[in-house]
């Protein structure tokens, strides 16, 4: 007998959210919230009624309840659209083939740029050959064409986590609500230098 409240109110473009980062990752991304957060024991709504600390904690404890119930029911179905998810993106047609981490940056940024693609299963490795290749220098914000050496870190995109890698190595993203974030960033090549 719980009243409720669902609608889609926040973007999904910053990648860390509790709701963002396993949306990118394959899983369902979900965000339970209620006022209250630092109000202590209550706090009144914007209709005026109280809603108490109690309360907050049996909705958010029937939530959960609730979703594993309905993902226990819909086991099969979860796991097919978790299998296809990362089937779509070793074929996607992603804006970029790969990123290309020069071995000339700093190496202490770099060995924990490569720790951070381990610890999330970011596949990557290096050029076979030395070559030049065309693509999108984050310094110059250009177009460019660029001998790659074999020393070089290549992350292609068409792998498993493509969805994820291209969110966070996107190196333009496109905001239409420019007040809603003052910068972008959780691009990699920014925050790793």
């Amino acid at each position: 007998g719980w009243l409720y409240f669902s609608r889609e109110r926040f973007d999904l473009y910053y990648p860390s959210y509790g709701d963002t980062y396993p949306t990118y990752s394959g899983a369902i991304g979900m965000t339970y919230e209620q006022g209250g957060i630092g109000a202590g024991l209550t706090v009144t709504t914007t209709e005026g009624d109280p809603l108490t600390l109690k309360d907050r904690i049996a909705h958010h404890y029937t939530t959960g309840l609730s979703t594993i119930e309905l993902s226990s029911k819909n086991a099969t179905r979860l796991v097919d659209e978790f299998d296809k998810f990362f089937r779509e993106n070793l074929n996607a047609p992603w804006p970029y083939k790969a990123y290309v981490i020069r071995s000339t940056n700093q190496r202490d940024k770099l060995n924990a740029l490569l720790r951070w693609m381990d610890e999330h299963k970011i596949q990557y490795g290096h050029a076979t050959v030395p070559k030049p290749v065309r693509g999108f220098d984050y310094e110059t914000q250009t177009a460019i064409t660029a001998n790659i050496s074999q020393t070089d870190i290549v992350i292609p995109v068409q792998q498993a986590k493509g969805r994820l890698i291209t969110t966070l190595f996107e190196p333009q993203t496109k905001l239409v609500d420019s007040l809603t974030y003052d910068i972008t960033a959780w691009n990699l090549a920014y925050a790793y230098g």
